[in-house]
């Protein structure tokens, strides 16, 4: 590897650095600096923010000056950590690595004598009943690397002990001197160590890298005077202008509608969603069809989408020819960003565990009980529009196949496909960003992915709520007692006494204003409320128009 020495031309760039920032090269406080100094092999001017495309390689470089004034007898110790877990996702798609970086963002543990578990193309390295998901060619080493024989190097010519840290992805860099000796400061720019990031195919936007403010990660230090904290300039990578980006969907990526997946009124004709929203981080406008793709894992007919409508100003809604298969995923790829969203189909398949059984049942009677908060395609079983206690009883009766064939024991038997930290990238814990409420269009800054989630909001990283383009979802608004219905309302807009909100759908999906009563199913006991007659034509029920279950005796006769 070829390896690039800035010394020559370091002081007048460092002059205008710093005139730019409003502080001299020779300041009360020393400065520590990630610059690039290379780009696919060819020098450049050290800069701390730099221009590139896709697919480029960018080597970068630690660099230290100006600590004469704090330690002015010089320093015989030099620590830095880079923070290249948050950079390297920091952009607006794709990632920026490190050279030879094939691994999850954070070390995963894996048990190598069972073979894993690990995911995205990784494989169980170490020994014993210990490993890491890694990839094959993974070796942190090839992109962390301090050449000592450059004589800008801080400790060049010192007895030193030195290394590098990789094996997680935030790299540290440390040296020491052994022997007392201490490096004056002479007014010039120092090498500390060199760090090669790949940028990837489909990274867009800018990634800024930083080094840790942590104690005792990025230092300087000596004998005579201890440790002190430099100030510490970033490294910004503009990586270019990003093609339309879509930041969230509806359903959200790897969702399972949980609901039946056919008709109740013995027709057995197939329901689910057949609708998927797609948000952008931009008005959509020109989009089409053909700018989308889909695969359905397990493999089996693809449904295609048969109309592209915008909502609001940064929405598309796409219509498929049919409700999407159950036990599969069905994905939908937005080509020029490159980025997927999956979305399944499992009746019963309440905790979304890719699998049917009598914990999902457990879990509807947890979301009764207010443990838990569901969405309506995870527990409104029946496609009543509502959650409610006879969801439990239409649970078992699919999982016991009391109308059509059992659920029981169903199963999605592949994964999600879409690997979400590359697509819909992972948040972090200590991430904080714009949380967009879809109910009424608002939003909140500062808040962390948990927290929006708890509120079934639309959260965006290291977003301010000015950035978000934040939208409400949009759907039915029906008035039961007089029967009117309003398409394209919001949920704020529909909470009036016998008003029902229907997300996503229209007034013809709702039936609105038809008459409703307590359906009985005396042949086995069962009775629910809320019943529209249509929904009440198997053998053995009855409907019961105006009446509730608690007015009626329904068992058998």
């Amino acid at each position: 590897m070829k390896f690039i020495s800035s010394h020559s031309y370091a002081v007048g760039f460092a002059a205008f650095f710093f005139f730019l920032f409003g502080f001299s090269a020779r300041g009360e406080v020393p400065t520590m600096a990630l610059r690039a100094v290379g780009v696919n092999g060819s020098p450049i001017e050290a800069t701390s923010l730099v221009s590139v495309s896709a697919g480029d390689t960018v080597e970068v470089e630690i660099h230290i000056w100006g600590w004469g004034t704090e330690i002015p007898a010089g320093i015989d110790q030099v620590s830095a950590s880079v923070l290249n877990r948050r950079g390297s996702v920091s952009g607006s798609n794709g990632t920026v690595l490190p050279l030879g970086w094939e691994a999850p963002l954070d070390n995963v543990l894996c048990n190598p004598s069972e073979g894993g578990p690990c995911s995205g193309g990784f494989i169980c390295v170490g020994s014993g009943s210990l490993g890491l998901c890694q990839g094959a060619a993974h070796f942190p080493g090839f992109g962390a690397v301090i050449d000592t024989n450059r004589q800008d190097y801080v400790f060049f010519g010192f007895n030193t002990i030195r290394g590098t840290g990789t094996s997680q992805l935030d790299y540290t860099y440390f040296g020491l001197t052994t022997e007392g000796e201490l490096r004056v400061d002479d007014g010039g720019t120092w090498y500390v160590g060199t760090v090669v990031l790949v940028v990837s195919e489909a990274a867009c936007g800018p990634f800024t890298f930083f080094l840790s403010r942590c104690s005792g990660l990025t230092l300087l230090g000596s004998r005579d005077v201890g440790e002190i904290e430099p100030q510490l300039v970033p490294l910004e990578i503009d990586t270019g202008v990003c093609p339309l980006l879509p930041t969230a969907t509806f359903p959200s990526n790897c969702d399972i509608d949980a609901r039946g997946a056919t008709a109740l009124d013995g027709s057995n004709d197939p329901l689910g969603w057949g609708r998927v929203s797609f948000h952008f981080d931009r008005n959509p406008a020109g989009t089409s069809v053909s700018d989308f793709s889909i695969l359905v894992v397990p493999e089996t007919v693809v449904p295609q989408i048969v109309q592209l409508a915008q909502v609001g100003s940064a929405t598309l809604i796409l219509t498929l020819d049919g409700p999407i298969s159950p036990e599969r995923w069905t994905c939908i790829k937005h080509l020029p960003s490159t980025r997927t969203a999956c979305f399944g189909s499992l009746p019963v398949d309440v905790d979304q565990s890719l699998n049917s059984g009598p914990p999902d049942v457990a879990a509807l009677l947890a979301n009764l009980d207010g443990d838990e908060a569901l969405q309506d395609f995870r527990c409104d079983l029946d496609r009543s529009l509502r959650c409610r206690p006879q969801d439990v009883l239409e649970a078992i009766d699919l999982l016991n196949g009391a109308v059509f064939s059992p659920w029981g024991d169903a199963a999605i038997v592949a994964p999600c496909p879409s690997d979400s930290s590359a697509i819909f990238r992972d948040p972090r814990p200590e991430d904080l960003g714009a949380c967009c409420n879809p109910n009424s269009g608002g939003c909140t800054d500062s808040v962390s992915f948990e927290e929006c989630s708890a509120v079934f909001g639309g959260w965006s990283s290291a977003t301010p709520c000015c950035a978000a383009a934040c939208h409400a979802s949009a759907g039915s608004c029906c008035h039961e007692s007089t029967g009117s219905c309003v398409d394209n309302v919001f949920s704020v807009d529909c909470r009036g006494s016998g008003e029902i909100w229907a997300a996503n759908l229209s007034c013809d999906a709702v039936e609105c204003g038809l008459p409703r009563g307590a359906c009985c199913n005396s042949a086995i006991s069962r009775c629910w409320d809320d019943a529209l007659d249509s929904q009440c034509q198997l053998p053995g029920e009855n409907w019961l128009e105006g009446s509730t279950c608690g007015q009626i005796l329904c068992g058998p006769s």
